[in-house]
């Protein structure tokens, strides 16, 4: 039994990415409607018995961002220095659930690194994410950010391109499709 134990504790880390964790917390329906047009109109939905129980389904990964967006709707306060992946995580969740506040809180707290903060991963996720998302007006800060950390990376973007050893260093670093060097089908967009 006590190999067993040890077996199941020894979680390959791609599966535990895929695991979820389930996190209950008592939140008031008034406030979660009050936040997020999401849950505003799943609630408005409701018929019957209204003593019901709403289920957000994140991954392992991103259950403390979860958990700060709802507490975020009770105090209207992100936690102090969240490091920059942290802030990332809470972006998306408040996309994804429509949390319009927290979006502008986390993306200003995201504004507010020290550049040295962020890192070239967290810079690739950022232009990454989708399209609409980086649309959004409370995006432009953090967009603004990612940019400052590559200008002060790399110089000029167009600069490093046409070097093939920097182009390298940043294409293989990630692959994200819109950066890449110039003459092939992909390219990068600034706004």
């Amino acid at each position: 039994a006590a190999a067993g134990a040890g077996a199941a504790a020894q979680i390959h880390p791609q599966q535990q990415q895929q695991q979820h964790v389930e996190i209950r917390v008592p939140v008031h329906a008034v406030v979660l409607a009050g936040f997020s047009e999401y849950f505003k109109s799943l609630i408005c939905s409701w018929s019957g018995n209204l003593n019901r129980t709403l289920t957000l389904d994140v991954g392992v990964g991103d259950a403390a961002a979860a958990e700060r967006m709802v507490e975020f709707m009770y105090t209207g306060k992100l936690p102090a220095a969240a490091p920059p992946e942290e802030l990332l995580k809470m972006i998306r969740l408040a996309d994804q659930y429509q949390v319009t506040r927290f979006l502008a809180a986390a993306s200003s707290s995201f504004e507010s690194l020290p550049l040295c903060d962020v890192n070239l991963s967290v810079v690739l996720e950022v232009f990454n994410l989708p399209q609409l998302m980086l649309d959004a007006p409370e995006m432009s800060r953090v967009i603004t950010k990612a940019k400052a950390k590559l200008l002060d990376l790399y110089g000029g973007l167009e600069k490093v391109m046409m070097h093939d050893t920097d182009s390298q260093g940043l294409i293989t670093f990630y692959d994200v499709p819109y950066v890449t060097r110039p003459n092939t089908s992909r390219t990068f967009v600034w706004q």
